[in-house]
């Protein structure tokens, strides 16, 4: 009888283990790597509540290697790196190559080794699609291209399909200015890609640059450029960086000037030394190729060009976060693609991502940047691609910057207008750009509610530190700047808004949020935190000590795993800004308008000759001081005695309040 009764006991507690096992179809990736890998889950099958990325391919279109997240290089992520997990998950409904990226939603599967699984059904793809076009890069009037094209060798094997990809490449893109490195004879392979650009397009339209360096020696590849003749006229002749052994013709420099402004710039076409098995003497090449740089930027650049605007492009074999690229910084140039697209990448490499192509401008460079974008048309896609167009016409990923240039002393003839910036985030998180500094949840825009964050996630709370940071705001000339939004927090239950959804500003963020001083701005106004109602953020006003500087304000989120986490939405911003005059304008000598002082008091009367709809007072430096609308007549006073201009209407009138 004993016996039975542990029979019936060993029975019931192996059918309660077995139905827990079998009732825990729904898991997340990170409990799925929980002990490292999939061990644990060997035979099961497995629903996955997080959508993967698409970091590898396997030997056929089936085998894919998928993560939670693209997987950055270690040498992209700094002291801390992310700890990645990654297994190969096969898809026998797919004959076609994804693209790297591809999203996959919805997957069932089941765990077959520690590292494999087998999908169960079907899993929607996302995130597929070539992109036709890059992305915006501002309001530019002149765009420039950095492209390594990869061994462009004329009659090697493969030449025409060759040809064919890169020149696609040339004209989708439509740069002003590309600059190329990894071309082989010169000049004559960069006359053949201008050559045949210009049998594409019909016209006469590009001409390519022919070095002054007689030097043959290097025969291997070199760097150059082709330009626009109607947009850009070169200035001066190529000035050579690097002049060391078999780096001669790689890293070279020429001015540009534009044709229809007549601003002038300086542009650095580079490449560094490649990555070998032998490391430290490789980065002990970059770093001689960095130094080289430098020096010649500083010393011969200024007096051969005279302007200090320099822009720094080109494939410089090391990451973002290693001593070649860090000299860059150290010496004042600003890295782009940390601004304009931070956590990006221009190629991929065992299965990771990393940015060996850059983009960097000195100060003055800086603040005639509109945008910066890299255009994914090679990285992701397969090595054999042979098809007749731009994809995979090279191993990296073009770096696309657009320029509105103008003088270091700009505006000292015109009139400051004042920065106004609105977005709703609805048809993007543009202009401003999302950084994650913890946790997987992240910032993303909703078409119908703006820009949007929730570190609840897959059932579970999740800990998360997320910034939300706008482009370069110009404040120089202002004497005062005001931002409002729209926004509503719901699941606030711990009463933590204030503290987990805030606003911020720096004057000195590079594209690291973590390496840059910021100030909190207090959002005078938020919702209740319990409810999808959107309120007004109320009047935020910027510091005055931020003014006359350029600046970045962002907003920033914070959510842990052990608290409920509030979802947090942003929608109708609009930041509006009022400038100092740049200019003194000048007095009239046949006035139409009566003035009158009286103590602080100033009283206009206009005749019906000079019927002015706007008044503006300025103080005797030119800064604007106030703005009116009126009629015919209008009473109105000052801050303080002194000397002023008053413009009524098209007229200049000098007055002195006593």
């Amino acid at each position: 009888m004993k016996a039975l009764l542990n029979r019936i006991i060993y029975s019931l507690i192996t059918s309660c283990f077995v139905i827990t096992l079998s009732a825990q179809t729904s898991i997340t990736f990170k409990q799925l790597f929980q002990t490292g890998d999939m061990t644990p889950y060997i035979g099961q099958t497995l629903q996955l509540t997080d959508t993967l990325h698409l970091n590898g391919w396997g030997s056929q279109p089936r085998y894919m290697w998928v993560s939670d997240h693209r997987i950055q290089n270690s040498c992209e992520q700094g002291d801390n790196p992310r700890r990645a997990y990654s297994f190969s998950l096969t898809d026998n409904s797919i004959s076609d190559y994804k693209r790297l990226g591809t999203k996959l939603a919805g997957v069932t599967m089941k765990v077959t080794t520690a590292e494999y699984a087998t999908l169960i059904g079907t899993a929607t793809y996302l995130n597929d699609e070539r992109p036709s076009l890059h992305d915006c890069i501002g309001d530019y009037s002149l765009k420039v291209c950095g492209f390594n094209v990869e061994k462009f060798f004329i009659g090697i094997p493969g030449y025409e399909t060759k040809t064919t990809k890169v020149i696609e490449a040339l004209r989708n893109i439509d740069a002003d200015i590309f600059g190329l490195c990894e071309v082989g004879e010169y000049p004559s392979a960069m006359y053949a890609i201008a050559n045949t650009l210009n049998m594409v397009l019909g016209a006469d339209i590009y001409a390519a640059i022919a070095d002054n360096i007689t030097d043959s020696s290097t025969v291997y590849s070199r760097s150059g450029f082709i330009y626009k003749k109607a947009k850009v006229s070169p200035h001066g002749d190529i000035t050579e960086a690097s002049t060391a052994s078999i780096y001669k013709k790689r890293n070279i420099i020429q001015a540009f000037i534009e044709n229809a402004t007549g601003e002038k710039f300086v542009l650095s076409m580079n490449h560094f030394k490649a990555k070998d098995t032998t490391a430290d003497q490789s980065e002990g090449t970059r770093i001689t190729n960095a130094t080289h740089l430098i020096n010649t930027l500083s010393s011969i650049v200024p007096n051969k060009y005279e302007d200090p605007d320099v822009l720094i492009i080109g494939d410089l074999n090391s990451c973002t976060g290693e001593i070649p690229v860090k000299m860059l910084y150290e010496e004042g140039y600003d890295c782009l693609m940390n601004i304009y697209e931070p956590n990006g990448y221009s190629i991929v490499y065992n299965r990771t991502i990393e940015r060996l192509d850059h983009a960097l401008a000195s100060a003055t460079m800086a603040a005639q940047i509109t945008g910066a974008t890299t255009f994914h048309i090679n990285t992701d896609e397969r090595s054999d691609n042979s098809e007749l167009n731009m994809y995979r016409s090279s191993d990296h990923d073009p770096v696309i910057i657009g320029l509105r240039l103008h003088s270091d002393n700009s505006g000292s003839d015109d009139e400051c207008e004042g920065i106004n910036m609105t977005t709703t985030f609805k048809a993007g998180l543009n202009p401003f750009i999302q950084q994650s500094v913890t946790g997987y949840q992240t910032w993303f825009s909703d078409a119908n509610y703006g820009a949007r964050i929730s570190g609840y996630s897959g059932g579970s709370n999740n800990e998360n530190v997320d910034w939300l940071v706008s482009p370069s705001l110009n404040l120089q000339d202002h004497t005062s700047a005001q931002l409002t939004f729209s926004h509503t927090i719901n699941y606030d239950s711990n009463g933590k808004k204030k503290e987990y959804q805030s606003l911020w500003i720096s004057d000195d963020y590079k594209g690291d949020v973590r390496a840059a001083n910021w100030e909190e701005l207090i959002i005078p106004v938020y919702p209740n935190g319990l409810n999808w109602t959107f309120i007004s953020s109320g009047n935020i006003d910027i510091p005055q000590r931020y003014l006359k500087k350029d600046v970045h304000i962002a907003f920033k989120y914070i959510s842990t795993s052990n608290e409920s986490n509030a979802t947090w939405q942003i929608t109708d911003l609009q930041l509006k800004g009022t400038c100092i005059a740049t200019s003194l304008p000048t007095l009239n000598s046949t006035p139409y308008s009566w003035i009158c002082v009286i103590n602080k008091d100033i009283i206009v009367h206009s005749s019906e000759a000079n019927k002015a709809s706007l008044i503006i007072l300025y103080d005797i430096t030119g800064r604007e001081i106030q703005r009116l609308e009126f009629n015919t007549n209008i009473r109105f006073s000052v801050p303080a005695t002194g000397i002023y201009l008053l413009k009524v209407g098209d007229e200049i009138h000098k007055i002195a309040v006593h």
